[in-house]
């Protein structure tokens, strides 16, 4: 009964491991990509936007990743792996290189 209600919880909007039926891997989410110039400006709009689809929790650690024992670690890789692609998607090819084997999105 508690997998069921915690898999019924992914499917509500408000949970940070539920993905839109638009979120996709080769989404990007800001208009202009981060350069070796402009960090500050990037990283505002990348905040925002990931803010809004409620995801910053996978930049910043507040949603830390599960045991893979968790019932909820598929969710959490899932989504983790997703905001890593949408940040890899606006950076800079010649910075991506360098950031491609990061495994999560706190330590991008």
């Amino acid at each position: 009964m508690i997998r069921l209600s915690k898999a019924l919880a992914i499917k509500d909007m408000s949970n940070p491991f539920h993905l839109h039926n638009s979120d996709h891997l080769g989404l990007i989410l800001v208009s202009h990509h981060l350069t070796r110039s402009n960090y500050n400006t990037w990283s505002k709009a990348m905040a925002v936007t990931l803010t809004t689809k409620n995801k910053i929790g996978f930049v910043d650690g507040t949603i830390p990743c599960v045991a893979p024992i968790d019932f909820l670690f598929n969710a959490w890789n899932h989504c983790n792996n997703m905001v890593t692609s949408w940040i890899l998607n606006s950076i800079l090819k010649d910075i991506v290189d360098s950031l491609m084997y990061i495994a999560t999105t706190t330590k991008i």
